[in-house]
């Protein structure tokens, strides 16, 4: 498994700062906040940015990043948007590792279509329906797909938001399973908002919410730590996976650690904090 960010032939001192230990090899799965839906004639918002080392999925990069061992790192949970007047672009996740700081966008806003004062899409790591772009953050796999049209849904990390008036928002994508509790999905797109004639669209799988029905709807938000937007965007969330030999200390108490059922170790972080390798 290639290691992020090591670049030529190995020398006497190793991989990373100084001569010390080797960095442990962690993989990782990383959702930033869902962007919020618009209001009247309204997109939906856009997925949180989705990237992944584990696994062998189509967005399954194979490149794990390096840890020092015994070094705290900060993990940033981006949050996710309000939704309708106050919808805006969700909040970056990051966390910090040996070689910097390793990050996926917020997800876009989408298109608010109020007469007087209708608010443009935005781009994020899926982007809002309007149709914003996706990949804001130029990755490789990209952590999103585009948004549809003005009342379309929102991109998400499998695919792009539907086009039409109450377009369903782009799926999301699977973690390959990377905890060892199953496989689940996550940063899927908002659906688009209704119009008379027409209800608003579904949500994509992995967290995205409905769009609301016009006149008198409201969308339903993205499911938390999904990175899934809707009426408001889902706050983001990051998964790690060590070897066996490793072990995981996260804080604060409400992110949580486990074993697989091959022996590696993971940490869940559904709020920021910080996650230490040993």
């Amino acid at each position: 498994m290639p290691l992020l960010g090591s670049i030529g032939a190995a020398s006497g001192r190793g991989f990373g700062r100084g001569g010390g230990k080797k960095p442990a090899e962690v993989e990782y799965m990383i959702v930033a906040g869902g962007g919020g839906g618009g209001k009247d004639l309204a997109g939906g918002g856009g997925a949180g940015g989705f990237r992944l080392s584990f696994g062998t999925t189509p967005l399954s990069s194979g490149e794990v990043i390096g840890m020092d061992l015994g070094t705290p790192y900060t993990v940033t949970i981006g949050s996710g948007s309000g939704g309708a007047a106050s919808a805006a672009e969700g909040q970056n996740s990051s966390f910090g590792y040996t070689d910097g700081t390793f990050s996926a966008t917020g997800g876009g806003r989408g298109y608010g279509g109020q007469i007087n004062t209708p608010s443009a899409t935005t781009n994020g790591g899926s982007g809002g329906g309007g149709p914003g772009s996706g990949n804001e953050g130029g990755y490789t796999p990209p952590e999103g797909t585009p948004g549809g049209g003005s009342t379309s849904g929102g991109g998400g990390a499998g695919n792009a938001g539907s086009g039409g008036t109450g377009g369903p928002g782009g799926n999301g994508a699977p973690d390959a399973n990377i905890s060892g509790l199953g496989d689940s999905t996550y940063a899927g797109g908002g659906g688009g908002g209704g119009y008379i004639g027409n209800s608003g669209g579904p949500g994509g799988t992995g967290g995205g919410g409905n769009g609301g029905n016009r006149p008198g709807g409201s969308g339903n938000p993205g499911s938390t730590n999904s990175g899934g937007p809707g009426g408001g965007g889902g706050s983001g969330r990051i998964t790690f996976r060590v070897p066996s030999a490793n072990s995981l200390t996260v804080t604060p108490g409400t992110n949580t650690t486990g074993t697989t059922p091959g022996g590696d170790k993971y940490a869940v972080f559904t709020v920021t904090g910080t996650v230490q390798v040993d």
